[in-house]
């Protein structure tokens, strides 16, 4: 079988774009939802004010339904950044 140079110089973007979402993010659930069953295993149980971690593409998906915040990870804060 013979290999494409995209594939001997990395990932694609369509799976960057897919690992990324898989990483898990810090969320502050505003509603209380039951523990999620998903197939990577289980998220939550979200119970206000109390931060929980969730997969970023979930936590995107709730953040567009008002139902959480995500919490912005250290390495993004603005003296972090001022250091690089």
């Amino acid at each position: 079988m013979a290999i494409t140079t995209q594939q001997r110089e990395g990932f694609t973007m369509p799976e960057l774009e897919y690992l990324a979402q898989c990483e898990d993010v810090t969320i502050v659930p505003l509603y209380r939802m039951d523990r999620l069953e998903l197939v990577r295993g289980p998220v939550g149980p979200f119970r206000p004010p109390q931060k929980a971690q969730a997969p970023l593409w979930l936590a995107v998906a709730l953040k567009r339904a008002n139902r959480c915040r995500i919490v912005a990870p250290k390495w993004l804060s603005y003296s972090h950044l001022r250091e690089l």
